[in-house]
């Protein structure tokens, strides 16, 4: 569909001469036209100052892009009481500040809060 010619994109000759069929075109352009429709409908209504629209699902990694979340490294002390079910380990408790939580959970303490707090609760 394009290329790139000395750090300028241009649109290749082989596309070129698709976009001569009219039956090409025009289904080309409807597509365009429901993908911007989409985005309409499922992007343009966002929730107060947010990326996020009510009634939507979201994954945690669409959380952390819409929320604008970073990676952070923390350097702090957590303490884990761990306990052992069906040979298996499992934390029981974690003890620490919500900074070491937040980076335990990669980020969704922050996440949570920040939605709580677009959402008015």
């Amino acid at each position: 569909m394009a290329e790139n010619v000395n750090g300028e994109v241009k649109v290749t000759l082989a596309f070129k001469a698709m976009l001569e069929d009219s039956n090409f075109a025009n289904l080309l352009n409807k597509t365009i036209q429901l993908g911007l429709s989409r985005n309409e409908i499922n992007y343009s209504n966002k929730y107060k100052d947010t990326g996020f629209q009510l009634y939507q699902k979201y994954t945690y990694k669409d959380v952390c892009r819409l929320d604008n979340m970073t990676e952070k490294t923390y350097e702090k002390t957590a303490t884990l009481s761990l306990i052992k079910k069906d040979d298996k380990w499992l934390v029981d408790s974690v003890e620490g500040n919500k900074d070491v939580l937040n980076a335990l959970s990669g980020g969704l303490v922050d996440a949570v809060s920040n939605m709580a707090t677009a959402f008015g609760e």
